[in-house]
This record gives structure tokens, sequence and C-alpha cells, in this order.
């Protein structure tokens, strides 16, 4: 069940007629967010609540069919003037419908998921609450749903961090219209069984929040066939699924979301688990210690000052996570006779955030759910020029040589000199 080798079980129904395509599914993993949510400079915007009257929102699932349109066909035209064009003929922009109608039936209902309570109801930062067990959501969960946690207690009243749980099925009809070609009507439906396979409804849909999963047909996407696609004249930063890497959970479980929680928990162990991503612990009741990982220590070096712990020589001057998506937080904690220090922000010099590659999912698979770990292709993708912001600017490198990888436990001990290639291998070895 690994690599090019893997075929998945058909699991997206096109039903077709002369004007419509049709796809049913569920969302089978829960939901984070999903509605418009609070404006950012809201100390509220972490709790990005779910539509009540419609969980699943049409303009949030035609979003993702573009990106998936993108991923397969748009990054293949040469310019991305020629990629927009196309895309809004098809889909439509602000100004104009585009060929294909789209339309959602069916009202799933919702379950509310608490996972973070407010710091101020504990008297205390927040922490994951101790019901979860009791909702069938395991602590490895609450990694992958830390954007939910309630910031530290001001003069208001924060709400909880809450998840969705979402039962019942949903159709999504697209319907061409008569000037549409059939090259455009196979892109539409190539798109929809992609996004049908691979999207999700609400946020952080990288992380398996939220996942989709379509009823049983003859129709399945092979992710083989685009890992063996050699496209040339890829367009540069335009994320694909042409040249793409993938494996399969050689695992499978009845219930999709403990799949998803192996998923996010293999992601943990790999940036963060002990023994792993961070030092084993001295004392039992103490935490993991130190990363193995040198971003935090080249934060150290950009911002001097008093940590808990000086910059290690041994480990090399760059932040080679920025490979999984920015902004990355760096968060140190106080010393006991000091002020709070602010927290610095790695992100790309030009941009604010750069979308993570890799994206972690229950899929379907002889009658089970198995683990996916996908990581799309991005051309030209520089992380040798990053930024660590806080008071000022400095500049910064994800990029390691060979030298320096061998320096990184996570990368030398898994068999790569890139972190998503490595994460890949020990997703593989983890979950067979």
């Amino acid at each position: 069940m690994r690599g090019a080798n893997f075929v998945p079980a058909p699991i997206t129904p096109v039903d077709q007629t002369d004007h419509e395509i049709r796809v049913t599914f569920e969302v089978v993993t829960p939901v984070h967010g999903g509605g418009v949510g609070w404006d950012q400079s809201d100390e509220r915007k972490h709790i990005r609540p779910i539509d009540p009257v419609t969980p699943v929102r049409l303009s949030a699932v035609r979003g993702q069919l573009r990106f998936w349109w993108r991923a397969v066909f748009g990054c293949t035209m040469g310019s991305v003037a020629a990629m927009k064009a196309a895309e809004d003929e098809l889909w439509g922009n602000a100004s104009k419908p585009g060929l294909v109608n789209l339309a959602l039936s069916g009202s799933p209902s919702a379950e509310k998921l608490t996972i973070f309570v407010s710091a101020l109801k504990r008297g205390d930062v927040p922490q994951r609450w101790q019901g979860m067990k009791e909702q069938g959501i395991a602590d490895g969960v609450a990694y992958g749903a830390f954007a939910l946690k309630p910031p530290s207690p001001t003069n208001m009243q924060l709400g909880d961090g809450i998840l969705t749980r979402l039962k019942g099925k949903v159709t999504l009809v697209a319907t061409p219209n008569r000037r549409v070609s059939d090259d455009q009507r196979a892109q539409v439906e190539q798109t929809i069984r992609v996004w049908s396979f691979l999207g999700g409804v609400g946020g952080r849909i990288r992380r398996g929040f939220g996942a989709v999963v379509a009823e049983e047909s003859n129709a399945a996407v092979s992710l083989g066939d685009f890992k063996r696609s050699q496209s040339h004249n890829l367009l540069a930063r335009v994320p694909t699924l042409h040249s793409c890497d993938f494996r399969i959970s050689q695992c499978s479980w009845t219930n999709p979301e403990t799949a998803f929680e192996q998923g996010l928990e293999t992601l943990r162990i790999f940036r963060q688990g002990e023994n792993v991503g961070r030092e084993p612990r001295t004392q039992d009741n103490k935490p993991a210690g130190r990363s193995r990982w040198p971003d935090a220590d080249q934060v150290r070096r950009a911002f001097p000052g008093r940590y808990d712990h000086p910059a290690r020589a041994t480990l090399p001057q760059k932040c080679p996570r920025a490979a999984f998506g920015m902004p990355i937080i760096f968060h140190f904690q106080p010393p006991s006779d000091g002020p709070s220090r602010p927290d610095s922000e790695l992100r790309p010099v030009e941009s604010e955030r750069m979308a993570s590659p890799l994206w972690i999912r229950p899929i379907r698979v002889n009658g089970g759910f198995a683990v996916l770990a996908l990581v799309l292709n991005v051309p030209h993708l520089d992380l040798a020029s990053l930024v660590l912001k806080r008071t000022v600017n400095v500049p910064v490198s994800g990029e390691l040589t060979p030298t320096e990888a061998a320096l990184v436990p996570p990368l030398a001990q898994n068999g790569s000199l890139k972190p998503l290639p490595a994460f890949l291998n020990f997703f593989d070895k983890k979950l067979r």
C-alpha cells in the first residue's frame, strides 16, 4: 500500500447525466472552525465558530475546487495570467459567473466538542479539556488544533476552543452550461474527484480536520499516476499534484477519526516527540527535553537575552522547520525574575505566510480507513530567504547543506537531507 503502487479503493461517485455531475459525501473528522469567524484584531479570533445554518458552505467548497483545479490543470498553463483567465472562465470570479453552477443539498447535524477551556474559567493557562476522551477525542488532536487555544486572559471572558463533529450526508451538484467544451467538462469531473478524495470542510484541512469522504463508486483517484507524472513547465510556486510524493499507512482502522488521530500524532512526534524531535526528559514528572531541531537556537542567536538554555554550537544556524509551512511562532517562557519577551515569528521575506505542502488525512481503503501523508510539489519554492520577526527583522535560511542536515537528528535518523521527505520516511516506519 505504499508509494506509486497504491491505487485506492473506488470512493468517489461522479454520477453523470447530460447536465449534472454529482458527488455525495460525509465529513468524517471534526471540523476546525468553518464559519466567517471574528475580525483578526478581536481577541476572540481563536473561536472560529462554525455556521450553524450552513456548516458546509458552498463558497468554501468552490474555493477548494479552484485550488485543486490549479493543482492539476492550471499549474500546466505556462503563465499565471493564462491560468487565471482559464480559472475565471470555468469557476467564475467576483464580477461574473463561471461556466459551472454549483449547489449543495443536505443538512448535517452538528455536535460541539470542547477541546480547550477558557483560561478565565480555569484561572490558569488554557489546557486540553479533561473531558475530550469522554466525547471520543484523543489527546493528539489538540496538537493539530493549537489555533483554538484561547489566548492569555485580559479584561474579557474569552470563549472555549471548539471543534464540531458533523453527521449526515451532503451532495455537491455541478451543472456545466452549454458553452462548456468536452475538455472543460473533463476538468470539472477530475477536479471534483480529487476534491472528494483530498478536500475538507472548515479550517486546517491540510492537517485532516473536516475531511470529506465520498460514497463508493466506480471512479477513483490514483495518486500514483500523479507521482509518476513528469509534467514540464509547471508554474513556479503553484502547489501541484504532478510529481508529488506520498505514503499510505500500512495500518488501517474501522473509525476514520482514529486514523486521523494517528496521523496527527505521528507528525507531533516527528516535530516534538521525546527521543525524536526532542531530547529525553530528565525526570518522570517533567516534559521532554530540548528540541533537536535548530530553529529555536537560531531565535536565541537572532534576539540575544536571557533564555532557559544557550544556543548550541553543534546545530546549524538555520530554520529547517519552515518546510512544514509558515508562519511559525516561537514562544519562550519568561525567566522567573524577569519580564516576559515578545514572541518571534518565522515567515517568508515577501509574504505573511506559506501554506504547508504537507497534507495528512484519513482515506477509505479496503472497507476501513488508512492515513495518507501527501507532499505537494511546489516548483521553485525558496526556503533560503526567510525572516525572523520580533522588534526587528533578521534574515535567516531554511535550507540545509548535506553537512548541516547530518547534524539534525530527525533528518539524519530518517534518511533524508530535507524535512518533508524525512517525515514521510518516519511516517512509513511508524504506521506499518
